[in-house]
């Protein structure tokens, strides 16, 4: 491993762990993240912290069946859960569902170096928390539904950009490549389909707030979106 590249997995984990930390103090999780269990209701702590599992859980199974693109990044669909959950519960909330909720079977069976495993949830939970943080500053949380989306595409838009650079740079220090070759390589063509999961997590969280199970409804458009993301892979590969 290259000096540039061990420097760079320290910082992202070292800054990773501390906005993690601090979000956590600072954003409580939002009531809205609550999970309303039966005799418990949703104004408890037991039921936040239901909440926060069910959403992890969720971007567990969307996390699965990662596409890899031609370049080595990978993309999932299980950017629209936990864009929902910092929709409903916050930057603190984000980090977390994003640094659990991205754990692979690879890891768990020893495949990817301790290491790896870090700089990856890092490079996931850093800009959840960060899109959580801008999403907290925007104007406008009171103004209607209109500018509650358009605070959170921004928000999505921050993640998206957050995640594509730090996974980019990651994959160029280790295979000796240009940041800018990656990231235009595994970007171009899957751009829009990664920024379209923001308005899927959106809507998740609105239906979340009046029914929990609803949420479970899009199992099918976003495992759809996963195979269409790996055909478009299989046709540049074929060209």
């Amino acid at each position: 491993m290259s000096r540039s590249l061990k420097s760079y997995i320290a910082g992202v984990v070292t800054v990773s762990a501390m906005a993690l930390l601090v979000a956590t103090l600072v954003y409580p999780a939002s009531p809205a993240i609550a999970f309303p269990l039966p005799g418990v209701g949703t104004s408890t702590g037991v039921a936040t912290l239901a909440g926060v599992g069910f959403w992890i859980l969720l971007t567990l199974v969307s996390w699965a069946l990662p596409v890899k693109l031609p370049f080595g990044t990978h993309v999932g669909v299980a950017t629209a859960p936990m864009l929902a959950a910092m929709y409903l519960g916050g930057p603190a909330v984000a980090g977390w569902v994003a640094m659990l909720g991205t754990t692979e079977r690879r890891e768990l069976r020893g495949e990817i170096p301790w290491y790896g495993s870090l700089a990856n949830h890092a490079g996931i939970a850093l800009p959840a928390i960060v899109a959580g943080v801008v999403l907290q500053v925007l104007p406008g949380a009171t103004a209607g539904t209109l500018a509650e989306f358009v605070r959170a595409m921004i928000a999505s838009a921050v993640f998206w950009i957050l995640n594509v650079t730090l996974a980019g740079s990651l994959l160029a220090l280790r295979t000796n490549q240009s940041l800018r070759v990656v990231i235009i390589g595994d970007s171009r063509g899957m751009a829009l389909n990664s920024l379209a999961l923001g308005p899927i997590g959106w809507l998740m969280s609105v239906l979340y707030i009046f029914q929990w199970w609803t949420t479970l409804l899009f199992a099918l458009p976003l495992y759809t979106t996963r195979q269409a993301a790996a055909r478009f892979v299989e046709m540049r590969e074929m060209f």
